[in-house]
């Protein structure tokens, strides 16, 4: 009995994961089908230390991530699809397609993978041509409308040409239920389209070119149901909006106009020569990117307020690399370039409903507890004019213009010093300059927002970071059984612009460095059927790009030092032919060593009448959360899954089952470490069943999801123009689905 060997590319070549000297987690395209895994969400939850929210595309690996709501900030976590660095995670948004292998690098990717891979790497690799005439259908439906296809055709088109097409589509319902619409929240419309043709003339030359369409629609944003609400406000909203929520239970009085709704492309050319037992290999690429998002943001059923935001991004990146033939000294060696121009419009408009709450604050609540705040209320109403209560009296205007430039220059050596001992070492400078323009304004009929905030301004600036992110890695192989690694590695993420800046001084954040440490094992033991690694990582980082919210919306500033630091432990064991029991656990102690400029709390008004005009003076309460625990990086996580595929009865064919569960630990959600942000220790279960051919060429399954029916956050925060109040996403309850497929 022994398990298959597991193929990865995470050094830019290909190599058994075992002689990759790093923590990775790795996933086959057959075990998330066999999973039933339809999303990053599930993925994320077979992988210690990550924590994801794929609707907003937010990604933390041990802690360390990317906000919800920044559109041009730059990532922690670089995401590389078929060797194509992609700078927006709205790009996965649709999914998983016809996928080979999904690698998951943890910690500093600095030296291969370059900008933006501070926190680590997604490293997507997708179904390629094949030589031989291959295809499958899959249709899957279930509970909540889930209505699922997917077609995949590959072959040959004559001796030198072949290719591959592939195509997709996913509808379901959300799960959170609108009591003024009476219509879900969260239901979502992914699809996409890929087609690759190869031209291989020769054996020493081929030519990939392949072209990717894709569109989605999720029709929620960040969250959508109260679970905390001042009492206050609550009084004067309610007159507004009588159906008023506030109780987490996937019901909201939010109406159904918030969305993410994008589409986009990417077009890869991938040119490999082979020169002896060498290869040059050129990855040109270009890709494009529209998104709508936002919406209402008062998530009630009065007009109050709505936060629409569109974005366009447009880029295009050459690699060009060296590949030595494999041996006792090998190296890789390249240039990169990319360039890329991101466009953003964000508006906030206020409707009259608005203006009952400002009358009521400024008249009733804060007249005598503050009466300068209550003053500048009183102004406002004057000057809003009368209309339906769906006019608008003011709308905030924020428009970026950003142009990014990033050359580098990159290799790295393996020196096979002793038949058991290995020495890698590799570098990467990078130089990264970005052009923009912000501008904030207030386009009336009332000057609402230049009595709240800083409009009007601009800001136009060149942000010019330079980099130098060495590594250095030492593989012991003592033995056949098990490989031994210490490794010594540095990250980076450059600055960038904020979208939401009502203060000019707010436009801007520095670039983060990291220097990360690992020692680890991995092994092969019982002649090959078990697998366990175990690795310890600490990371620390300098200036860490941290996003807070203030005000009207999340600002990203820079935390002086954060550490993350741990354990991770993943093991496979073939029990009996047929029987695999795969487990993980991810212990992570994640720090604000020092950040003094943290955010704070939230409070109501009642209990802060200066809260509602914080970003009217620019000074924002700080509070120093230097020693606190990190957000998004639960201490325990882990899962564990037993599959069993058998032959009853010689009948001819296979039945298939498999359980799993997975756990995480306390989570917060928010940098401001606010407790009613936040998610109590869980565990999740799921199960399968099913009946396929023993060649494997169709099945028929069953899956359930979350079969004990927990109510989870996958995200809350702080709601925005209600001051205390808090929001949430959540998962989907208990469900069922079915799936049918046939391959060739």
């Amino acid at each position: 009995m022994r398990l298959e060997e597991v193929v990865v590319t995470a050094q830019k070549r290909s190599e058994n994961v075992r002689d990759v000297p790093m923590s990775l987690a790795v996933m086959s395209g057959d075990d998330m089908r066999d999973a039933g895994i339809k999303s990053f969400n599930d993925m994320a939850r077979f992988m210690p230390n990550i924590s994801l929210n794929d609707s907003s595309s937010s990604l933390y690996v041990r802690g360390i991530g990317s906000p919800e709501l920044n559109p041009v900030g730059e990532q922690a976590i670089a995401f590389i699809l078929d060797g194509v660095y992609l700078p927006r995670g709205d790009y996965l948004k649709p999914g998983f397609m016809d996928l080979e292998r999904i690698e998951v690098l943890k910690g500093p990717q600095g030296t291969l993978f370059g900008r933006n891979a501070s926190g680590g790497v997604i490293n997507i690799t997708n179904g390629q041509p094949s030589d031989e005439w291959i295809g499958s259908v899959t249709l899957t439906g279930g509970e909540r409308n889930i209505q699922e296809g997917e077609v995949m055709i590959s072959g040959p088109l004559s001796d030198d040409f072949s290719f591959r097409f592939a195509a997709k589509r996913r509808t379901e319902d959300g799960s959170t239920y609108s009591v003024t619409d009476n219509e879900t929240l969260g239901d979502r419309d992914l699809e996409q389209t890929r087609l690759i043709l190869r031209y291989n003339p020769e054996s020493n030359f081929d030519i990939t070119l392949g072209a990717t369409k894709f569109g989605y629609r999720i029709e929620t944003w960040l969250g959508n149901e109260y679970h905390e609400y001042p009492t206050d406000l609550g009084l004067v909203v309610g007159t507004l909006d009588p159906k008023l929520e506030t109780t987490l239970d996937r019901r909201t009085s939010a109406p159904n106009d918030s969305q993410f709704d994008g589409n986009g492309y990417m077009i890869p050319l991938t040119i490999n020569i082979d020169v002896g037992d060498s290869t040059i290999t050129s990855i040109t690429s270009i890709a494009e990117l529209e998104d709508n998002q936002g919406g209402d943001i008062d998530n009630t059923a009065a007009d109050i307020a709505a936060l629409p935001i569109h974005m366009k991004n447009s880029q295009f990146s050459q690699e060009l690399r060296f590949t030595s033939a494999p041996g006792d000294f090998e190296y890789i060696a390249g240039l990169y370039y990319f360039t890329a121009q991101q466009d953003t419009e964000l508006s906030l408009p206020l409707y009259l409903g608005a203006n009952t709450v400002f009358t009521y604050l400024g008249d009733t609540l804060l007249g005598d507890s503050l009466p300068i705040v209550g003053d500048i209320l009183g102004l406002i109403s004057p000057l809003v004019p009368t209309g339906s209560s769906g006019d608008e009296v003011d709308s905030l205007v924020e428009l970026n213009d950003i142009s990014t430039t990033s050359a580098a220059i990159f290799g790295q050596a393996k020196w096979q010093m002793l038949d058991e001992l290995a020495l890698i070492v590799g570098a990467r400078y990078s130089r990264d300059v970005k052009d923009g323009f912000y501008g904030a304004y207030s386009t009336g009929p009332a000057p609402i927002f230049p009595l709240l905030t800083g409009v009007d301004f601009e800001v136009e600036a060149k942000v010019v970071d330079k980099d130098f992110s060495p590594k250095v890695s030492l593989s012991w192989e003592p033995f056949d059984e098990a490989t031994f690694y210490a490794t010594y590695a540095q990250g980076f993420r450059a600055g960038s612009f904020n979208n939401g800046a009502t203060f000019p001084d707010k436009v801007l954040f520095d670039a983060e460095s990291s220097d990360t440490y690992e020692l680890g094992v991995k092994t092969e033991l019982l002649g090959g059927a078990a697998r366990l690694n175990v690795g310890l990582f600490q990371t620390i980082y300098q200036d860490y790009q941290i996003s807070t919210f203030i005000g009207l919306g999340y600002i990203t500033s820079n935390a002086e030092e954060v550490e993350s630091r741990g354990v991770e432990a993943d093991g496979t064991l073939m029990l009996l032919p047929g029987l695999i029991l795969n487990g993980n656990v991810g212990y992570n102690d994640a720090k604000f060593i020092k950040h003094t400029n943290g955010g704070c709390p939230t409070k109501s008004v009642s209990q802060d009448p200066g809260a509602l005009l914080g970003s009217a003076t620019n000074s924002n309460e700080v509070c120093d959360l230097s020693g606190r625990d990190l957000h998004r990086a639960p201490k325990w996580n882990g899962s564990i899954r037993l599959d069993y595929v058998f032959e009853p009865f010689n009948w001819g064919v296979d039945l298939f089952a498999g359980v799993d569960a997975t756990f995480k630990g306390d989570e917060l959600f928010d940098s401001d470490l606010d407790p009613l942000d936040s998610q109590e220790a869980h565990w999740l279960y799921n199960a399968r069943i099913g009946i396929k051919s023993q060649l494997d060429t169709w099945r028929v399954e069953v899956h359930g999801k979350n079969l004990s029916d927990e109510l989870i956050k996958l995200w809350s925060g702080d709601a925005i123009l209600a001051s205390g109040g808090h929001f949430a996403s959540t998962n989907n309850p208990r469900y069922f689905f079915a799936t049918v497929s046939y391959r060739y």
